[in-house]
Formats: C-alpha cells, sequence, structure tokens
C-alpha cells in the first residue's frame, strides 16, 4: 500500500477513478492540462478534500518511463513550460473516453454523448447488431464489465444466426 499512483484527466472518470484508488495506494496524483476540473462537483470536492489525493495543474504527460513496467512519468508544466519526473507505481488514463461511434450514425440511434443504446444482451435497435463496452449506454467504463458485455453480445449474436438458421 505505499505506492504512488497517478491518475490522468479532470472528468468523471478520472476523479472516480482517483478516490477508488486511495483504497489501494498511500498517494494518488491527479494530473490535469487545465486548472479546472469538468467532473460533477461532488466529486471535484471529494478529490480536493482527500488528504490522499494531490492535483498537479496545467500539467501534460510526455511520457511513460519504465521498461516493462510504469516507474515513472514525464510531465511539462503548460503554464511555465518546465518539465521534470513524477516516480509512481502505476498511471491510469483517464481522457478522451468519448466513444469511437460516428461513423454509426446513419446506422444506429446514438445518444447525445454518442453511445449506442442496448437491452440487456447487448442487441441494439437495429436487428442482428449488438454493442459491448464502453460505447454503449450506461456502461461501467471498466474492462472487467466490457468484457461481459462482449461474452454477452457473443452469446446473443450466435443465438440470433442459429435462429435464422431454423427460418
Amino acid at each position: 500500500m505505499n505506492q504512488t499512483v497517478g491518475v490522468v484527466g479532470g472528468g468523471d472518470s478520472a476523479l472516480d477513478e482517483a478516490l477508488v484508488l486511495t483504497e489501494y495506494a498511500s498517494k494518488v496524483i491527479v494530473f490535469h492540462r487545465s486548472d479546472t476540473f469538468s467532473g460533477e462537483k461532488v466529486l471535484q470536492e471529494r478529490v480536493m478534500s482527500n488528504p490522499k489525493i494531490e492535483v498537479r495543474w496545467n500539467t501534460t504527460i510526455c511520457e511513460v518511463l519504465g521498461d516493462g513496467q510504469v516507474e515513472g512519468v514525464g510531465i511539462k508544466d503548460e503554464v511555465s513550460g518546465e518539465t521534470s519526473r513524477v516516480d509512481l507505481s502505476g498511471v491510469f488514463i483517464y481522457i478522451g473516453l468519448d466513444p469511437n461511434t460516428e461513423y454509426l450514425q446513419d446506422v444506429l440511434p446514438l445518444d447525445n454523448a454518442g453511445h449506442i443504446p442496448t437491452d440487456i444482451w447487448m442487441s441494439t435497435p437495429a436487428r442482428g447488431i449488438f454493442a459491448a463496452g464502453d460505447i454503449r449506454q450506461n456502461s461501467a467504463a471498466q474492462l472487467v464489465s466490457a468484457a461481459g458485455d462482449g461474452a454477452t453480445a457473443g452469446i446473443a449474436a450466435r443465438r440470433y444466426v442459429e435462429a435464422l438458421s431454423l427460418r
């Protein structure tokens, strides 16, 4: 538990992850390219009041350091231009989490954020098209849940194809 880890980002996912990581790490450093968070106010307040969390404003990650294992990050202060190294045991990237679904806008309905609506079997409103993971509405945006979504979608797709062959 005597480890320092980093979180990159300033939205809901990054702030939530920083809070979760305080249960496992002795220190969490949040690196954010701006001087304000974009996440929900309640998450911002929880992050700012947590003694295990340090925020590095106006900071970008230039490189992840280590050979086969994270040893730290190279950072740049976007105000001063100064670069430095921060030793870390791990780094969690929570930027650019918008779903890459623009190419589907003429095929499937998308919500305002670009997520695809699905039922519990990962079936979309378009027959025979299934969606899994972070691109679907109400995703937990976690690797383990995306893998579960993929398994569910695979089972549903198999059943769909089998039903087609019975016709």
